[in-house]
């Protein structure tokens, strides 16, 4: 850690931001603002990019987004639209690959896997989705009691999910990923598989 003083402003959201995150090399900052307004900057410059305008759509705001850990794909979904859809973007290209077509109703939570094979959703139909982020195609679904979920996260072996619900719980789920998607289980001291917490 440094001097930790400010480097530069980056000005021209004209709402809160409720989202920010770096791209994987570092050089490009994502940020969400609450009138769903999407900018990309460029970090060492502190200017703003023009490379993601095409999804900056003033009729349809943005909600929420989530960046692959390679930070090759962000998927995101947009406001007021109520048919699950969850628009996936190739980051390098600034460019629209693939859509996942859900059940219904604003998609609030996205994450991706640790090997950002998987893509995980939930909205305002109360079902967690997974999808194939490459094809947009459905990898399954859990419904039930889910609650109303605001975020979501797999753990990095894969074999967690853990999503926040109204109004004050934070749930652990197990999650049956496909094995190429789960990472091994790492070995103790005495060299045999590590114990692992099951979920309350």
């Amino acid at each position: 850690m440094q001097t930790g003083r400010v480097e530069s402003s980056l000005p021209g959201h004209r709402d809160v931001i409720r989202k920010l995150a770096f791209a994987a090399d570092g050089g490009r900052l994502l940020s969400l603002s609450y009138d769903g307004r999407f900018k990309s900057w460029d970090v060492a410059s502190g200017k703003e990019s023009v490379g993601f305008s095409a999804l900056d759509d003033v009729k349809r705001p943005i909600l929420t987004f989530a960046l692959s850990p390679d930070g090759r794909d962000m998927a995101l979904s947009r406001l007021h639209e109520t048919d699950g859809r969850v628009e996936i973007w190739d980051v390098a290209a600034g460019a629209l690959r693939a859509t996942c077509r859900g059940a219904g109703g604003e998609v609030h939570a996205l994450a991706f896997s640790q090997d950002g094979g998987v893509l995980a959703s939930c909205g305002s139909d109360l079902a967690l989705r997974f999808w194939d982020p490459k094809t947009g195609r459905s990898s399954g679904v859990l419904e039930g009691p889910m609650g109303w979920i605001r975020t979501l996260d797999f753990s990095a072996d894969g074999r967690w999910m853990a999503t926040s619900c109204v109004p004050d719980e934070v749930r652990l789920r197990r999650v049956g990923l496909p094995r190429r998607h789960v990472a091994p289980a790492t070995a103790n001291a005495e060299g045999g598989p590590s114990r692992r917490a099951d979920a309350a």
